[in-house]
């Protein structure tokens, strides 16, 4: 899956592996970058289609991302690119933890 260059000066360093980040951005671990309006989370080839959240905080992106991340999954036709690297890697995982 291709991901969304972003300017290096954009990006917001974070802790993916906090336990106050939800399980699926300490999974995913999608590009965290502030703009002029507030700060932006993605994971994908653009906002248009990738899973995306903004908000005014960190924090607020990062949530908005992971009801994003949901709604995305249920929602999901089967040839989306970004839920089938979601699914893809999830089973990559299972395989290593079995």
């Amino acid at each position: 899956m291709q991901q969304m260059a972003v300017d290096e000066k954009s990006i917001v360093k974070i802790d993916y592996t906090s336990a106050d980040l939800p399980f699926s951005v300490r999974e995913f671990r999608p590009t965290v970058y502030s703009d002029r309006e507030g700060y932006n989370c993605l994971l994908g080839p653009d906002t248009e289609n990738g899973i995306f959240g903004t908000g005014v905080s960190i924090r607020q992106a990062v949530n908005d991302w992971d009801r994003s991340f949901s709604e995305r999954l249920l929602q999901a036709d089967p040839e989306d690119e970004v839920v089938q690297y979601i699914r893809d890697t999830r089973a990559i995982h299972k395989k290593d933890v079995w």
